[in-house]
Order: C-alpha cells, then sequence, then structure tokens
C-alpha cells in the first residue's frame, strides 16, 4: 500500500533516488519494503544505494537477473595507473599501505604535497583515518567483534581453524564472514583464510591493550607444537622472541633450507644478532649452512668448522648436510683436490640414509668431476646413481640425478 500511494507520487517523471548508509537501516520490515521497491521500480526511476554491506539475500534474485549494477570495494578502489594519476607521481610504499582506499590516498596526497619522499608512517599516523576508523568502524561493532579484532591484530593471515584455537572459541569463521560482509577492511583470501586491510592492522595495533601479542606468543607455541617451526620463528619475529627463534632454527635444522626461505632465514639470524644470542652448535651449523648457500663462505666456514665436530656423534644425517656445505665451501675457498677430499670421507656415511640425503653429497662429487674435466668418471657416477634411485624405487631423486645427467652430456659434447 505504501510502496504503490510512493509510486504513483512519483508518476511519470524521471528521478535518480539515492539513499546513503543503507547499512544503518535494520528491521525485515524496512528491508522489505525497499526489496519490494527495487522489484517494482518503474523505468523512469533510478534507485541508487550506498552501504558498506553486501547486498541483502532480498536483492540476490535482481541481481542474478542483471537488474541490479554493483559497484564493490575493488571498483572503488584505485589501481596503480589511477593512484599515479592522483598523486601526481607513484609510491609503491604508500600505494601497498592504502590498497587503494580513496580516503587514505587522499590523506597522503594532502601530507606529501611538496614533499613527494614523504614517509609512509604519516599515512599510518594519520589522525583523520584515526578518528574515522575509530568512530565509524571499530565504536560501532559489539564487544565481541571489536575483542576479536584487538586480539588478531598482530597476525598477518587470520586462520579459521587458528584463531578457533588460539582465541577458545568456535566462531571465528562467523565473525570474519560478518566482518568481510559489512566490508571491514576485511579480505578472504582463501577459503578459511582471511586478512585485515593495512591501515586497519596499524589502527588495532596503536589501540592494542597487550591481547594482540598474547596471541602471537600462543600462534609461536600452536606452530611450534605442531612442528611447524618456520611459521612458529615466522610469529617469533613479530613479538621479537629471539630465544624462541633460536629453538625453532634448533629443532628444524637441515629443515628451513627447503622451499627458498632464504630471506626469513636472514631475518631470524639478524633477530638473533641484534639479542646478542649465544648459538649453539645445532643453530651455528644451521646458520653455517644457510651462508654456505648464499655464497658467504669465509663466515660459512667459520661457523661450520666450530660446530660439526660437536653434532657429528650426535646426529649423523645432520652431519652429512653441514659437511657437504663444508666441501662447498672448500671448493670455493681452497680447491677441488680438498673438496672431493672431504665428500670422500662422507660417501662411507652413506649406508642407510635416505636417498635425497645421498643426492646430496654424491652431487657435489658429480659436481667436481664435471668442473675439473673428468667427465667419464662424472658420467659413470651418475648413471650407477640412477641406476641405485631405479631399484630402490625413488623416481623422485632419479629424476635429479637424469636432470644433471643431461648438464654431464652437455660438457661432454653430446
Amino acid at each position: 500500500m505504501v510502496l504503490s500511494a510512493l509510486l504513483r507520487a512519483f508518476g511519470s517523471r524521471k528521478l535518480t533516488i539515492i539513499l546513503d548508509d543503507v547499512h544503518l537501516l535494520s528491521g525485515q520490515a524496512v528491508t522489505g519494503l525497499l526489496s519490494e521497491w527495487v522489484r517494482g521500480c518503474p523505468p523512469n526511476l533510478a534507485l541508487i544505494m550506498a552501504s558498506r554491506h553486501e547486498l541483502w539475500s532480498g536483492l540476490m534474485r535482481i541481481k542474478l537477473e542483471g537488474r541490479v549494477s554493483e559497484l564493490t570495494r575493488t571498483d572503488l578502489c584505485f589501481n596503480r595507473e589511477e593512484a599515479e594519476e592522483f598523486w601526481g607521481f607513484f609510491d609503491e610504499a604508500a600505494y601497498t599501505a592504502t590498497e587503494g582506499w580513496v580516503l587514505a590516498m587522499q590523506s597522503y596526497r594532502m601530507a606529501a604535497e611538496g614533499n613527494p619522499d614523504l614517509s609512509i608512517s604519516k599515512i599510518r599516523a594519520d589522525r583523520d583515518i584515526h578518528r574515522y576508523l575509530m568512530d565509524e568502524i571499530f565504536g560501532r561493532l559489539s564487544p565481541e567483534i571489536r575483542r576479536f579484532l584487538l586480539c588478531t591484530s598482530l597476525l598477518p593471515n587470520l586462520e579459521v581453524r587458528m584463531c578457533d584455537s588460539l582465541l577458545g572459541i568456535g566462531n571465528s569463521r562467523d565473525i570474519l564472514e560478518e566482518l568481510v560482509s559489512r566490508n571491514i577492511f576485511t579480505l578472504c583470501i582463501s577459503g578459511s583464510t582471511y586478512r585485515y586491510h593495512e591501515l586497519l592492522r596499524d589502527f588495532l595495533q596503536q589501540n592494542d591493550d597487550g591481547s594482540g601479542l598474547e596471541t602471537v606468543r600462543r600462534a609461536m607455541a600452536w606452530h611450534f607444537d605442531r612442528g611447524d617451526y618456520e611459521h612458529a620463528a615466522d610469529y617469533a619475529l613479530l613479538a621479537d622472541d629471539a630465544k624462541f627463534i633460536h629453538d625453532c632454527i634448533s629443532a628444524a635444522l637441515g629443515r628451513p633450507f627447503a622451499g627458498g626461505r632464504y630471506r626469513r632465514l636472514k631475518e631470524y639470524f639478524d633477530c638473533l644478532e641484534a639479542h646478542h644470542t649465544e648459538l649453539t652448535p645445532r643453530v651455528l651449523l644451521a646458520r653455517g649452512m644457510y651462508l654456505s648457500s648464499r655464497g658467504n663462505f669465509f663466515e660459512a666456514d667459520r661457523d661450520l668448522s666450530a660446530a660439526a665436530d660437536q653434532i657429528r656423534s650426535e646426529e649423523r644425517a645432520v652431519y652429512l648436510y653441514a659437511m657437504t656445505h663444508k666441501a662447498r665451501v672448500l671448493r670455493n675457498n681452497v680447491s677441488f683436490e680438498e673438496s672431493s677430499r672431504c665428500l670422500g670421507i662422507l660417501l662411507p656415511l652413506l649406508e642407510g640414509q635416505p636417498m635425497a640425503t645421498l643426492y646430496a653429497v654424491v652431487i657435489e662429487k658429480i659436481y667436481n668431476l664435471t668442473l675439473t674435466s673428468q667427465l667419464n668418471a662424472a658420467l659413470e657416477l651418475t648413471r650407477a646413481m640412477i641406476e641405485k634411485c631405479s631399484v630402490c624405487g625413488d623416481l623422485r631423486v632419479k629424476a635429479w640425478f637424469e636432470r644433471y645427467l643431461t648438464a654431464v652430456c652437455f660438457f661432454m659434447g653430446d
């Protein structure tokens, strides 16, 4: 009745009606009226609704029919080209921090006038942005959601199962989905993993009462107890806990060097150095192997020599791995002969070791033979290892040796 009377009052005139802050409306009667209005909207009437929330369920069918044009957060954010045009210059750090959010970009634009080298910290400390987030966003949330945000403010990514475990709750997904649906600076980056906008994280950390750091410490223990030492160390970096990082490296000796995580390893060891942490033999070995992998053979030799003898009687696999790096150091700092002599000592110790460990040692021997023009010996050893892998059924390591076989054949001119 109300809707019919309203539409009749408009008549045939062309009108555009704009409703702002629709997210503040509540109650089935109000949203139902608006849904009916949209469904019965005549051609002469355009209805524009601005809201921080996603479309409510009553409008989804109309959207699927193509009768609703929706501009989302992604549409409204500036891309890199638009940001450069808006600023008159481009600052990658500033763009990463703002993520194209118009209010933050305007704040940076005003602060950077005449000073394009302005520190990105200016955006993060901007009082207008801080007040906006406090008054328009944070202050209007329920106590439960505010507590959740503060407790997770330091987490770079929010995985549902981990958040439930760390906070002792069972509705992390519901909270995160509500934040996403209400466009409260929260993104879903996979099926069960979310993250906050950088500026929201900064705001939350500025207002943290210590609960964020407490959650990080729980995350450190949560990952460590599950044998995920790399992520445990990553969280320890957030807490600036050098001792815990040391324990993670010691526990993961031989494992952190997989998967291209050298950048993070540097951060781990930089933290240990900054705190003047005394390194145990295991961590000395880890640092020596890392330095060897990065080509810093002088310092690698120092660490490997200082720690290897103390490890030898305890863990053969770790000792083999460390001495393989020692052979690399000798090859680059002394001679191929000394490197091969070191590898020759290791070969008898390979009995009973996994094929991957055997590969790590033998491939260095093949490398030395190849680069000293002992190509027939290199070819024979490579073929023997391929055959050994076939007998053992380890096709993965077999493929590794086969890949190097092509290099040997290349040097032979085949």
